[in-house]
């Protein structure tokens, strides 16, 4: 039917204030402001060339462009610091941790700059009880969360700019650049937060209620994930 919604939108419907559809990415505003932009793809399996994943990217903006100054651009650089990452750990109970993003590491190895990691971030995070119930729930693939950090000179403000530079990526040595002039003159405070689910067949084959429980549970986490990253900023729990 012409005025029918895609799948992944009438998923999460009653969440949504508006919506497009800019192929392949769903790019949804949601009611809650905690989330600014929330964008979906699906992706398919290496392995079998399947579309079973599904790439959720979350963008929350602590300080617009217009409200940039050196005491915001200090706390940019000690955030940056604090990028992390899920991690399962254990061999038969498997339980979820928050830890230091590996692209962190390989960035401030490269930088040459005297900066260290830290983990401010990823400590508030693992001690938020409800957030770790619903990562259990779900069972997110990955979970990365980290700042935005283009200088938007290589390519156009979309789904690809805000994955998260990483040291398998291609175009490495750009990607590099730019956060590394990002971080030296941050123009704007954006946290990204990344997650993937993989599913056992595509979700148009699968039933509309499991769906409906997946995409709604990582909608919730991260929701959970801004709402700490923006209290943890504003309650100032995180110092420069």
């Amino acid at each position: 039917m012409e005025n029918e919604k895609p799948l992944p939108i009438e998923l999460i419907e009653e969440y949504i204030e508006d919506w497009n559809f800019s192929p392949p990415y769903f790019i949804v505003h949601p009611k809650n402001k905690l989330v600014d932009v929330l964008i979906m793809e699906q992706h398919r399996t290496f392995l079998t060339g399947e579309p079973l994943s599904w790439f959720f990217i979350a963008t929350a903006n602590i300080i617009p462009p217009e409200k940039m100054n050196g005491k915001a651009e200090n706390l940019y650089r000690t955030l940056k610091m604090n990028e992390c990452e899920l991690e399962w750990k254990g061999l038969i109970r498997k339980r979820p941790v928050f830890k230091p993003f590996k692209g962190l590491t390989e960035f401030i190895k490269r930088s040459g700059l005297p900066i260290k990691v830290r983990h401010d971030i990823s400590s508030i995070l693992n001690k938020n009880l409800k957030l770790i119930e619903l990562i259990k729930k779900l069972r997110p693939n990955r979970i990365i969360i980290t700042l935005y950090s283009s200088t938007l000179k290589h390519r156009k403000r979309r789904e690809r700019e805000f994955l998260p530079w990483m040291e398998e990526e291609p175009g490495l040595n750009d990607l590099f650049m730019e956060a590394l002039e990002f971080y030296k003159k941050p123009s704007e405070i954006t946290f990204v937060i990344f997650s993937e689910k993989t599913f056992t067949f595509p979700i148009v084959q699968l039933s509309k209620s499991k769906c409906k429980f997946a995409f709604t549970q990582m909608f919730n986490l991260l929701t959970e994930i801004s709402r700490t990253l923006r209290e943890s900023v504003n309650l100032q729990k995180v110092k420069c």
